[in-house]
């Protein structure tokens, strides 16, 4: 849970058209120790290195803390989960994560920054796609990506929907949250 007693971090506004914030992750010899990131302006024109992550929010009433230049930021647990995950031990993690990297409560910020994503992808030297912890979907999920392999990358958004759609329909047991949330990957 949230700790009151932190400032909350405040945002700085973007200098130019073309910026976006990338997420420098601390690194943290163990799982439980706290998360520390920082935020640097970037042009993306500059082909800054960086990996982009893509994830399912999860809960967004439930919050944890994590620290940004020695303020507070709130994130949902599943975001908390998926930081600890790819913090590296020894050196710091250059990231791009659409909750954090843009300012949520600043409307015009966020409406710009939605309509650069797919360039903040594209530019990206690695997309990761965090779907939560393990459980028993899990398997299902990665026998449906194993089976789409490149097949979702060719042809029009139309096409590669129709195929996904074929794909999940060899898939023994096909849960919907499975569908769905690969669906909604396809899309991004």
């Amino acid at each position: 849970m949230m700790s009151n007693s932190r400032t909350l971090y405040q945002y700085v506004p973007f200098t130019a058209q073309t910026s976006i914030r990338l997420l420098k992750l601390s690194p943290g010899s163990s799982e439980s120790a706290p998360l520390e990131i920082s935020f640097a302006e970037v042009d993306l024109d500059d082909r800054p290195q960086y990996e982009a992550l893509s994830y399912v929010w999860g809960d967004k009433t439930e919050k944890a803390a994590i620290l940004c230049h020695g303020k507070t930021i709130e994130v949902t647990p599943n975001c908390e989960i998926a930081l600890r995950r790819l913090r590296l031990v020894t050196k710091p993690r250059s990231l791009w994560i659409d909750v954090l990297c843009i300012n949520q409560r600043s409307l015009n910020e966020r409406n710009h920054q939605v309509s650069m994503m797919g360039n903040i992808y594209s530019a990206a030297t690695r997309v990761i796609v965090w779907l939560g912890n393990c459980t028993d979907l899990s398997r299902v999920a990665i026998n449906l990506l194993k089976l789409c392999g490149g097949e979702l990358q060719k042809g029009d958004e139309a096409t590669r929907v129709r195929r996904f759609d074929q794909l999940y329909m060899r898939l023994p047991g096909r849960p919907s949250v499975v569908k769905n949330t690969l669906s909604w990957a396809i899309h991004r």
